[in-house]
């Protein structure tokens, strides 16, 4: 069963339930390290997209608080503050993108991935670990591989 299977997860990686809500966070986490290093620039633009999710979630409760702010930064901090595990991070992002198909609001649904997407496009943009890099080289063969995976994953539509 579904439950047991989300409550198994959540075992595995100390999660809380609550931090269900914050699951969706983890493609950018896992994009920031996919070159070894979280920069500056890259943090501006996960903390921009924090700020958004937790503003959805405040306003889809009726204003009630699903997740505080020193939640979602503890949160952030277990991810941030040293690289973890990248299988881990993958089985997490698959339960995040099921969590993100699950809502009833098609629409909204299909916008929240597709600004998701966005975003990571904007982390794996935002900066590189060598200068000079070659013009094809931006954008990392690592971050290039994650992208076509969640990409793929998020089964996005038009």
């Amino acid at each position: 069963p579904w439950n047991e299977n989300i409550q198994q997860l959540l075992d595995e990686h100390g999660l809380q339930p609550r931090e269900l809500y914050l699951l969706p966070l983890i493609p950018l986490i896992e994009l920031m390290w996919a070159d070894g290093v979280i920069q500056p620039a890259e943090v501006s633009i996960l903390y921009d997209q924090v700020t958004r999710h937790l503003a959805e979630l405040h306003t889809s409760a009726d204003g009630e608080e699903i997740v505080t702010v020193s939640e979602a930064e503890a949160f952030l901090d277990r991810f941030l503050s040293a690289q973890p595990d990248t299988q881990k991070m993958r089985e997490l992002r698959q339960l995040s993108l099921k969590l993100m198909d699950a809502g009833s609001d098609r629409h909204g649904v299909e916008r929240r991935k597709r600004e998701l997407f966005d975003s990571c496009l904007d982390i794996a943009a935002a900066a590189v670990t060598n200068y000079p890099y070659g013009k094809r080289d931006r954008i990392i063969a690592n971050e290039k591989t994650l992208l076509r995976e969640l990409f793929a994953g998020l089964r996005l539509g038009s």
